[in-house]
């Protein structure tokens, strides 16, 4: 059957140790992400595309029936109860408006270097509260987060 149904895209298995292609597109992880599908012809010929180049994927595919870590469950429950949530929330939130702000005035727009940084950086705050990895942001990005 060739039907599917309306707001539905379906994405290709990824090549063994790839990235899926969802998880190139802003770091989605399928988790209730949105993403925009655009069929206007003026939209979509006024726009130069990147090719989506094949990045080796830090997950093997298989599951982890124990956890890695002994002291997980402590850990997890610190992270939920201290006071970062609040304050990643307002990171995450200044991070976007500082890198919109910046991409704005710039001439580049969105491939400004300030703005893709800011924007990693985004991502990297949203990723911080699912899986606690660092957030990477220039010197001279952070004085002006300030």
């Amino acid at each position: 059957n060739n039907e599917f149904m309306f707001g539905v895209i379906i994405f290709s298995n990824p090549r063994l140790g790839m990235m899926s292609i969802p998880e190139r597109i802003a770091n989605g992880d399928l988790d209730g992400d949105l993403y925009l599908v655009c069929w206007d012809k003026e939209v979509v010929d006024s726009m130069t595309a990147l090719p989506l180049v094949d990045q080796p994927s830090e997950d093997d595919g298989k599951l982890s029936t124990v956890p890695s870590n002994p002291n997980w469950f402590h850990e997890a429950q610190d992270v939920m109860i201290d006071n970062l949530r609040f304050e990643l929330g307002h990171l995450i939130g200044a991070l976007y408006k500082l890198a919109e702000k910046i991409a704005d005035k710039s001439e580049k727009k969105l491939d400004d270097p300030d703005a893709l940084a800011l924007f990693e950086a985004y991502n990297e705050a949203l990723e911080y509260q699912k899986h606690g990895r660092s957030i990477r942001l220039p010197r001279h990005l952070i004085d002006e987060l300030k």
